[in-house]
């Protein structure tokens, strides 16, 4: 009897300590400190400032949209559309680069994703239609009319200027610049999600909407203004991603949407919603980027990090799942 106890505690005991160390962010800290070490032995090259800075630098853009994310996937929804946002920012920029004043190649492409999110927001609020659903449609619109906007070819900008050149490409000193964008926007939100009404309400939505509106928050108000929120930030990406790539390519953001979930998630935010924070994103962000950074080093062809990027994902909405 005395030995049946024994076995039926100790998996409690082992999930208590899961539950804290994946709630608490532990496990993920580790994680990528354990990556960072194994990553000093497997290659010479991994751990030294140019590579790092480089690594920073590589994960900025998708620090953008994994920010959006954060919020619509702490609030209990899901933004598939992201990726298509993006791109149709960035072929739209590519258009606009050197045709038109430098101030509009930022202005508008963030603005179409703003008008993205808008209507993804209002879609989901007021009709109550499942986010996974509206947002895959709009994905496939926001391809759509990134192939229409540039005729299905890659477009290269009439000019471009040094202020797009610098967003991706410049540095402040010995720092990259969009290494210094990317902190401050999540210092930034870390402050919203943790000392703002707004930032509480959208970890209340994820745990428990209906109660939300019974307390009187305007939730449909609140979804809005987070899937708005997501489009911006994806149509700045797009900017980003000219600045990077220095072409419009309408074929740039297929497939970066499991990139983006996987970033939120597998730092420790639940994929159910309600629980989380900005930190979570950036651990997970570090953690994806420097599995690739060091993967490309090796040589690990493509396909393969793709695979390997896939059952991360699945492992850690598994492990989110199980521990609520």
């Amino acid at each position: 009897m005395a030995q049946g106890e024994v076995t039926t505690i100790a998996p409690s005991r082992l999930k208590i300590v899961a539950e804290k160390l994946y709630k608490g962010g532990y496990g993920s800290s580790i994680g990528l400190v354990a990556l960072f070490i194994i990553g000093s032995f497997l290659s010479p090259y991994f751990l030294t400032t140019i590579n790092i800075l480089n690594l920073l630098r590589q994960v900025c853009i998708y620090g953008f949209m994994s920010m959006g994310m954060t919020l619509v996937i702490l609030a209990g929804g899901i933004d598939l559309s992201v990726g298509g946002i993006m791109t149709a920012s960035s072929v739209l920029a590519a258009v606009l680069a050197g045709r038109v004043d430098t101030f509009l190649v930022f202005l508008l492409p963030t603005l179409l994703g703003c008008m993205f999110g808008l209507i993804n927001g209002v879609i989901i609020a007021k009709f109550k239609v499942e986010s996974f659903v509206i947002t895959l449609g709009t994905q496939f619109i926001a391809f759509g009319l990134g192939y229409a906007i540039c005729g299905g070819k890659t477009v290269l900008p009439a000019d471009f200027p040094f202020v797009l050149d610098f967003l991706m490409n410049g540095f402040v000193g010995p720092i990259p610049f969009p290494i210094i964008l990317l902190f401050a926007l999540y210092i930034f939100f870390a402050f919203i999600m943790s000392y703002t009404s707004f930032g509480r309400y959208i970890h209340a939505i994820g745990g428990n909407e209906k109660a939300v509106r019974f307390c009187g928050v305007n939730v449909d108000l609140m979804k809005i203004a987070i899937y708005t929120i997501s489009g911006v930030l994806s149509g700045f990406a797009g900017v980003m991603m000219l600045s990077r790539a220095t072409a419009g390519d309408p074929t740039i953001g297929i497939g970066i949407v499991l990139t983006i979930i996987a970033s939120v998630i597998v730092g420790g935010n639940h994929f159910i919603g309600g629980i989380g924070n900005v930190g979570f994103t950036l651990i997970g962000l570090l953690i994806l980027g420097t599995i690739s950074n060091l993967l490309t080093i090796l040589g690990v062809v493509f396909y393969v990090q793709q695979i390997i990027s896939g059952i991360i994902v699945i492992v850690a909405v598994v492990i989110s799942t199980r521990l609520e």
